[in-house]
């Protein structure tokens, strides 16, 4: 039987793509604004006009992303909603076979489901209207990238901070904030894209439970129900928590006058009984038949209290996800300051939820409510060199001076630029840190791959190694963690001995390679997953 904990671990399910959607966006614009050469940034303002100009590019990329994650959204929904929603009538129709000892009735779920479907579409593609807007100043993820280029520039000319500082700390206010869609909820707050989506599909998903037992019970005539308690409850719920209530209107003429009616207390209104966010459940009762409510857990009054301190620990767990989502851009960033910052600031808001629960015996550390997703996509295919003319640092010229002739050499060629135009210091230090190489070792291979030229051939010139796809996607896992694949580390344990061999050894680059593939062979494990 579906519980209300199923229910909930569906709406994760179904708004995990919205989340990523978010996640993957904010990779992105990280990308771009972190693409130039940091290193040397006194040049603030032909660095916002480089960046003004990646604009439309940028903005290209955002309607691409969105597209795509809105597809497999949409098809999840679609698929899920399905099961979970003949499980549903299957359960309650079971159940009101025991109970009325009628034969089973088939229903009309399916009508439900679709109505609900197309519910959660609609809604989500009203809050998706502006990230798939080509036009610039429609698109919030445009918006947001120029306030940042604007504000960073200003914290620089005006502050006196450094521009990768400025552009970090903007960055961060962002996540912390989330996309904007335009839109509020009923307090008049603004709603992020994230939680815009869960707003709807966690509507959606507890109505579509509602209106199937509910068409159930009318199928089997079963007017009257038991309300569900809870500690913790809305104003609308406590005065009917395990109450046999009506399930009809005071005017419907299958009314009991010796029952309070679901319509008295907001049923069908976002705030009220069985609204947004509600967690009450009604089983179906027969008067006669059906066994008496148990004692109250609590009275109406004090469950509301409850529920406005249940509320508070809402605010601490949606603090604890907001600074868990900064830490994962500090980690891509490579920004140490940022990682300690923010790691300190969970540990910080840890204890604060900790401590506020502790004199409520009715509440509980809710982890699942803490937790968020990491991000493991890859965005690499989303950009072009083109986009990095202008500013480029001198480790990086080689790269884009290599002709690509193949789809997956341009892959490469963008992923190997965006590495080389970051701080040497932050990609040497996201690798140790995700990996558990010494700084010292990464940043041996960093040279031996990015800054050094080699001697290919004995009675060649030297010349740098061309972008490798199998390794920049190596690369791009081991910089933004925390998910590597099981070849990974071998790659930096091939370059690091093949380096060895070169500088200390004086082998040129064949002779080298071959001889460190007897003992770290990465391409041969590629090819095995592969």
């Amino acid at each position: 039987m579906i519980s209300q904990n199923d229910l909930t671990k569906l709406i994760k399910q179904l708004t995990k793509h919205y989340g990523d959607l978010e996640s993957a966006i904010f990779h992105l614009l990280a990308q771009y604004l972190k693409s130039n050469d940091l290193d040397d940034a006194n040049a603030v303002y032909q660095w916002e006009l480089q960046h003004n100009n990646l604009i439309n590019d940028f903005t290209k990329n955002v309607v691409d992303v969105a597209l795509n994650y809105r597809n497999v959204a949409l098809a999840d929904v679609k698929r899920l909603m399905n099961i979970a929603g003949e499980q549903i009538d299957t359960d309650i129709r079971n159940e009101l076979v025991k109970l009325t000892g009628q034969a089973y009735i088939s229903g009309g779920a399916q009508q439900i489901i679709d109505e609900q479907v197309t519910l959660i579409q609609n809604n989500i593609d009203v809050g998706l209207m502006g990230l798939v807007n080509r036009n610039v100043p429609s698109n919030p993820a445009a918006n947001v990238y120029k306030q940042i280029t604007q504000n960073a520039v200003f914290q620089v000319t005006a502050n006196g901070k450094p521009l990768s500082r400025a552009i970090d700390d903007n960055i961060y206010a962002w996540v912390y904030n989330g996309l904007p869609t335009g839109l509020v909820n009923r307090a008049g707050a603004k709603l992020s894209l994230e939680g815009y989506s869960r707003l709807c599909v966690q509507s959606a998903v507890q109505d579509t439970f509602q209106k199937i037992r509910m068409r159930a019970m009318r199928d089997y005539h079963v007017t009257l129900g038991l309300y569900s308690q809870h500690p913790a409850s809305r104003p609308a719920c406590a005065p009917i928590q395990n109450k046999v209530i009506n399930l009809v209107p005071p005017e419907d003429e299958h009314f009991n006058p010796k029952y309070d009616s679901i319509y008295n207390h907001g049923y069908g209104t976002p705030a009220g009984a069985r609204g947004i966010n509600c967690h009450h459940f009604i089983s179906p009762w027969l008067e006669g038949i059906s066994s008496k409510p148990q004692a109250d857990l609590v009275t109406p009054e004090q469950a509301i209290k409850n529920g406005k301190i249940q509320q508070k620990q809402r605010a601490y767990e949606r603090a604890i996800r907001q600074a868990k989502k900064q830490l994962m851009m500090a980690q891509q960033l490579g920004d140490e300051k940022g990682i300690a910052h923010y790691k300190q600031l969970i540990a910080v808001r840890q204890q604060r939820i900790r401590a506020f629960i502790k004199p409520y015996r009715f509440l509980y550390r809710d982890y699942q409510r803490e937790q968020v997703r990491s991000f493991n996509g890859d965005t690499s295919q989303y950009k072009t060199p083109a986009r990095f003319s202008g500013a480029i640092n001198k480790r990086s010229q080689h790269i884009v001076d290599f002709k690509a002739y193949t789809q997956e050499e341009k892959q490469a060629q963008n992923m190997y630029l965006e590495i080389s135009q970051r701080k040497k210091a932050n990609v040497v230090n996201a690798i140790a840190r995700n990996t558990g190489f010494s700084k010292k070792d990464v940043t041996t291979i960093y040279d031996h791959l990015f800054t050094k030229q080699h001697v290919i051939d004995t009675g060649e010139e030297p010349q740098y190694f061309d972008p490798d796809i199998d390794m920049a996607k190596s690369l791009m896992r081991m910089i933004n963690g925390p998910k590597l694949k099981d070849y990974d580390k071998l790659m930096l344990q091939h370059e690091l001995y093949e380096s060895k061999l070169m500088d200390y050894m004086g082998m040129d680059y064949h002779s080298a390679h071959e001889l460190t593939n007897t003992i770290y062979n990465y391409q041969e494990a590629v090819k095995k997953e592969k």
